[in-house]
């Protein structure tokens, strides 16, 4: 074989092996993106699957009593994922009570007809700690064309002790939720 045969082979060679390379990385990196895109699957999966474990158990503490007239009634105890880290019973807790609750009563009065929140004002007056069971009841004080406006109270059910009172306007929108 002449010497520019042998060149030929050995950079058809060098060739074939840079692109056996090439292509094994590319698929390396493609193993890589699949194998981050499945960790962040799982872990999105995870904290889908804890979060709604966490809703599922809220929404079993949380039971209606009553409904009419717009108002509504309902009850829970506290448990630990209801308090702040003082062991009583949190704010934030307390204010997503007032508007479901509330909201819940408006939506027994106005059936499918959509309504968004304009203004909550909210006083905390005592503490509740773990094991209490709690009231909380929502009036309806004046439902007008488009607003709504609502009183609720969080009272602790042996004693009657007023906890939380607040008050909540909603709008009320010319259409309704499908």
């Amino acid at each position: 074989m002449t010497e520019k045969k042998e060149e030929e082979i050995n950079n058809k060679k060098e060739r074939k092996e840079e692109q056996r390379n090439t292509e094994k990385e590319t698929n390396s990196k493609r193993e890589r993106k699949e194998e981050q895109r499945n960790t962040e699957e799982q872990t999105i999966s995870k904290r889908e699957r804890k979060k709604n474990k966490e809703s599922q158990k809220r929404k079993q503490t949380v039971k209606v009593i009553a409904a009419d007239n717009g108002g509504c009634v309902a009850e829970f105890t506290v448990q630990e994922e209801h308090t702040n880290p003082m062991g009583t019973l949190h704010g934030g807790f307390s204010a997503t009570l007032i508007d479901n609750v509330s909201s819940y009563g408006l939506r027994g009065l106005l059936g499918n007809k959509v309504h968004v929140s304009v203004a909550m004002n909210i006083s905390y007056i005592k503490g509740a700690k773990i094991g209490d069971e709690v009231v909380v009841d929502s009036q309806m004080l004046k439902v007008g064309k488009t607003l709504a406006f609502m009183l609720v109270t969080l009272k602790n059910k042996q004693t009657g002790e007023l906890l939380v009172k607040g008050s909540h306007t909603k709008f009320i929108l010319d259409k309704e939720v499908s």
